[in-house]
């Protein structure tokens, strides 16, 4: 007689087997996602605030960040210092009529409330990191979070046209540095994963870490600070340094798209 179906014993088998292939296959094909994820979080969170610096620029008719109301209201202070609490929020609470702000606090510190940071290799290093020191930080309706410094090495550095002609570059002059989470406190609070690191230019664009402009600006000239050609900055297949804010580069320079 002829036999039709399975015998308990396949069906195992085959259950098994299919238990083994959706473990192995599962995980990658979560993290991919989530990979999608943090570029498309990203991508939202830096346009929404290139946006208000950008708004805040035309509606006042004036040529850059350093000529509108919020800027020229701030207390006098030098560039090349901290700037302070007070002097940040003064100016945030001026964007926010084009970015809706919901939080505020006065440190890294305060706002992660002893969660852990990591950088890029995973390594717990804490908000006392250099990328997030003496920022303020700011968090806007959707999650993404904003810490704001005006003090940046270089800040009083101005490249002239001839300069950002001849080595292909934008950023002729830096107002401060953003640091982006763009999910808040939530984990994995890694850099590269869901924490950028920027300058923002005084035409109110955010340029990122280990991008050549970057490296031009901070450097006064040396592009040895880019992502794919730095030890320092360096977020390549077999080197991420610095607590990977190099990434921030190779992850726009791809569309957004995290292939690391």
């Amino acid at each position: 007689m002829k036999k039709f179906g399975f015998t308990l014993g396949e069906v195992l088998i085959a259950l098994t087997l299919v238990g083994i292939i959706s473990a192995l296959t599962i995980p990658t094909l979560v993290g991919e996602n989530q990979k999608k994820v943090y570029g498309a979080s990203l991508a939202t969170a830096v346009s929404n605030f290139e946006t208000a610096t950008r708004s805040m620029i035309q509606a006042e008719d004036v040529p850059d960040l350093f000529s509108t109301r919020a800027w020229r209201g701030l207390p006098n202070f030098t560039l090349n210092q901290t700037s302070g609490d007070a002097v940040i929020r003064r100016f945030m609470a001026n964007l926010g009529d084009y970015i809706e702000l919901i939080d505020y606090s006065s440190n890294a510190a305060a706002f992660y409330n002893g969660k852990t940071i990591r950088d890029i290799n995973r390594t717990a290093i804490g908000v006392g990191n250099w990328a997030m020191q003496n920022k303020v930080v700011f968090q806007a309706n959707n999650g993404a979070v904003y810490m704001v410094e005006f003090s940046v090495p270089g800040m009083n550095r101005i490249k002239t046209e001839a300069e950002v002609l001849a080595n292909n570059i934008n950023l002729k002059k830096a107002v401060g540095t953003v640091a982006i989470d763009i999910n808040g406190a939530a984990s994995p609070n890694t850099f590269g994963r869901d924490i950028f690191y920027f300058y923002l230019s005084s035409d109110g664009v955010l340029y990122p870490s280990g991008s050549r402009d970057v490296s031009y600006y901070e450097r006064d000239g040396d592009l040895n600070s880019v992502w794919n050609g730095s030890a320092r900055f360096a977020c390549s297949d077999v080197l991420k340094n610095d607590i990977g804010v190099g990434c921030t580069a190779r992850l726009i320079e791809n569309g957004y798209k995290m292939d690391y």
